[in-house]
């Protein structure tokens, strides 16, 4: 076939694609800037070269591609399209506004450490997710990894595979076709071994990062043969030796991902990723650099302690709170901060915890100090902004205002302390954040007080916080943040069991819709929203698509990461894209008690019990959490450690005031252990509860799983369904659901819920 011209091209497309210009070329493709008509936008178009495809190649390449089309990822690029035209076939992606990491280092040669940590972390928890998809990328590489903005993104996912698959047997390394480029594919890829595994993939990003930190190749050799010779020669070059400030954590997880034997390599994309961000960590505890979504970047970092209710009355502590989260929202509109995350922070409430030990827990340097005093209508706030490296105050301030003027005090305090901070900067411009819009007094007292109450997490605190934001809303509806934090309190009343799903659910949806309306930026309210989607409809492409949404509007906001992995993936059995989401939140949030027990739970689904065990223990040295006793309990079970399994749900029976969901457990570990009249006796009194309070089917059925009444199991499951009991979001990956898998019935049940093609995994 003779070459196409350009405008051939334009004139074939012109229908569907309007082509403008030329903009790249390679061995494999030709690219084009072009606006897809029927949506309007920018987009790139490649289009592979006539030399790579024999006839009826093209079919089987778009059969191939398409199976990437699925994948949908903050850190890949999507594929929008793909065709074909003059018997050629096309595939079309957004046109990123940046450049290649290729450019890059062409431009501007290594990086600064946290800057080619921070893409590396973020294309590794692209592989991780993709490899979860049982699609292996085959082309890491810098030309591959686009950087828009601060972050990186995977392009031309499943491209190698597809065109292997249409050529058998071709050399196309020596066509100029690389499937996979001599400086950065693995050994075993280089041997031209056919089916490489993801761990080829490690090895690749290996390569890149080190060329990011160190300015060269790893395996750089003056021909491609003394290229591929030294990387089979066993020595891992060291990057320290080139550069002394790359740490030695990072050399490690480099030496690892370089290793010649893939089974001396990490093992998944996300160990690789959990690697890296922990030798991240600890560098930032030294150094004070701030980890943004994933990223890092330098610059000064604060914990926000909780402000201390001097005042006579213990109520108005909802008001220190209110006036802690506050600014703790306006300073993280400051990009140029690192502000650790609430429940961090709000861990080291009413203790007297040394300032500088807590700088070191939160991986801080700047650790901000405050009270507040209320008398009447007047109010005394003061705050201090200590040093953690040394424990010296850098300034403080005392406001004395009336309760109305509460914003102008968070505005001051906020302000003061970007001034305190802006030394730190180098001169560097510190651009003031776009404050929210700001409700009258008693409207924004009122919104304090149902936060607080639902921060609580307790069955009669939630309620409190209903009353409140519906007070609210009755004093000014447009003001969406109440409209959001009710959506909140009425989920976490349906997941929790402490209502009826169907009496509470509705509403939930129609309040997070309500403050979408006012505020479509509103990360809290997409988030519940995904929870109703997710835990009451059922609808899993809709409730990952508004999580990740959410995660968009707002990357440091952990719950909407929790959500993801907890309600979303591990349902489906996606647990390795599961753990990089529980990551995600945990970096943002490393000391919060409702995280670091959800990790617990991604660990339980997945089958991965001591890893299980280790999460609900770390959540234990946190805070006495009936969370972290309750499934705790369960991934004893599951090692046959039955005593200690007892022990611990009896412990999350006693914090959790007797609730449903850890009786149920409690009655599981002692029939499983053999204790039928024990485990009788609890599901007698959870059936008598039943009679006038909202009780999940799905508790009971635990039980009957438990005395191995299977029948009765599978009618209490049945009749979850028809009140949508939340717990049944869990139904297809829960441990304790095992002894029904074979069951035509419980398969019935999977399939209304949407998750009958789960795999479990083992």
């Amino acid at each position: 076939m003779t070459a196409i011209t350009f405008d051939e091209v334009r004139a074939a497309l012109h229908a569907t694609y309007g082509i403008e210009r030329e903009i790249g070329e390679g061995g494999m493709a030709v690219v084009y800037a072009a606006v897809d008509r029927k949506h309007g936008r920018q987009v790139a178009l490649k289009l592979l070269r006539a030399n790579v495809f024999e006839h009826g190649a093209a079919e089987r390449f778009l059969r191939e591609i398409g199976l990437t089309a699925r994948l949908s990822h903050p850190n890949i690029v999507p594929l929008l399209d793909s065709g074909e035209v003059l018997g050629l076939p096309f595939y079309v992606m957004p046109l990123i506004q940046g450049e290649s990491l290729r450019d890059r280092m062409a431009r501007d040669g290594r990086f600064p450490v946290d800057d080619a940590i921070r893409i590396a972390v973020e294309v590794a928890d692209a592989l991780a997710y993709s490899h979860a998809q049982d699609i292996i990328h085959r082309d890491i590489k810098p030309a591959n990894i686009m950087l828009s903005g601060r972050h990186a993104l995977v392009a031309d996912f499943g491209i190698a595979k597809a065109v292997t698959a249409v050529m058998p047997g071709e050399d196309l390394t020596e066509a100029g076709l690389a499937v996979g480029t001599i400086a950065y594919m693995s050994p075993e890829q280089a041997l031209g071994e056919r089916y490489v595994d993801r761990r080829s993939d490690i090895f690749s990003l290996g390569a890149v990062l080190y060329e990011m930190l160190v300015g060269e190749q790893a395996f750089a050799g003056a021909t491609p043969q003394a290229t591929l010779a030294k990387r089979f020669s066993g020595v891992v070059p060291s990057a320290r030796a080139s550069r002394s400030d790359v740490p030695e954590p990072v050399e490690r997880v480099l030496a690892r991902s370089l290793a010649v034997n893939p089974d001396d390599r990490f093992a998944t994309a996300a160990e690789f990723e959990a690697a890296l961000s922990s030798a991240w960590r600890s560098i930032s505890a030294e150094t004070g650099a701030i980890r943004v979504s994933g990223g890092s970047m330098q610059g000064p970092s604060l914990a926000v302690l909780p402000f201390e209710n001097l005042s006579d009355d213990p109520e108005n502590e909802y008001l220190s709170d209110g006036i802690t989260e506050e600014i703790l929202t306006l300073l993280s509109l400051r990009r140029t901060i690192r502000v650790c995350a609430r429940v961090s922070s709000f861990a080291f409430k009413h203790k007297q915890d040394d300032v500088r030990a807590i700088g070191a827990k939160l991986g801080v340097r700047n650790v901000l100090l405050g009270s507040v005093r209320r008398s009447g209508g007047r109010l005394r706030v003061t705050a201090q902004l200590v040093d953690a490296t040394d424990g010296f105050q850098k300034w403080s301030e005392r406001y004395d205002r009336t309760v109305s003027d509460v914003f102008a005090i968070q505005d001051e305090i906020g302000s003061a302390i970007v001034g305190a901070l802006h030394a730190t900067l180098s001169g560097a411009e510190m651009p003031a954040p776009a404050k929210p819009a700001q409700p009258p007094p008693e409207v924004y007292e009122a919104y304090l007080r149902g936060r607080y109450f639902w921060n609580r997490r307790t069955g009669e605190s939630i309620r409190r916080a209903i009353t409140s934001f519906r007070e609210v809303i009755e004093l000014d509806p447009r003001y969406a943040p109440a409209h959001a934090g009710l959506a909140d309190a009425l989920v976490t009343m349906g997941v929790y069991g402490a209502a009826a799903p169907n009496d509470v659910m509705p509403d939930a949806r129609k309040s997070a819709e309500a403050a979408l309306a006012l505020d479509p930026a509103l990360a809290e309210a997409r988030t519940a929203l995904a929870l109703v989607q997710g835990s009451y409809d059922w609808r899993w492409a809709a409730a990952e698509r508004t999580f990740r949404e959410a995660i968009a509007l707002n990357p440091l906001y952990p719950a909407a990461h929790q959500g993801l992995a907890s309600v979303c993936l591990a349902p489906q059995g996606r647990s390795g894209e599961a753990l990089s989401a529980m990551q995600a939140a945990l970096r943002l949030d490393p000391l919060s008690p409702v995280l670091s027990a959800t990790s617990s739970s991604v660990f339980l689904y997945a089958r991965r019990y001591d890893e299980s065990v280790a999460a609900a223990k770390h959540t234990l040295d946190l805070a006495s959490f009936a969370p972290a006793h309750f499934f705790l309990s369960q991934a004893l079970v599951q090692l046959g450690q039955l005593d200690a399994a007892i022990m611990h749900a009896e412990l999350a029976v006693e914090l959790a005031g007797r609730s449903s969901e850890t009786l149920a457990a409690l009655g599981h570990a002692v029939a499983v252990s053999g204790d039928a009249p024990r485990a009788r006796s609890i599901r007698a009194a959870l059936e008598e509860r039943s009679r006038s309070v909202y009780v999940s089917p799905a508790h009971l059925a635990v039980i009957d799983i438990g005395l191995g009444e299977l029948a009765l199991a599978l009618d209490r499951l049945e009749e979850a369904v028809r009140v949508r009991a939340a717990d049944l979001v869990w139904l297809a990956v829960k441990p304790g659901y095992d002894a029904l898998r074979g069951e035509s019935r419980f398969q019935a049940v999977l399939d209304t819920v949407g998750l009958a093609s789960v795999t479990i995994p083992r």
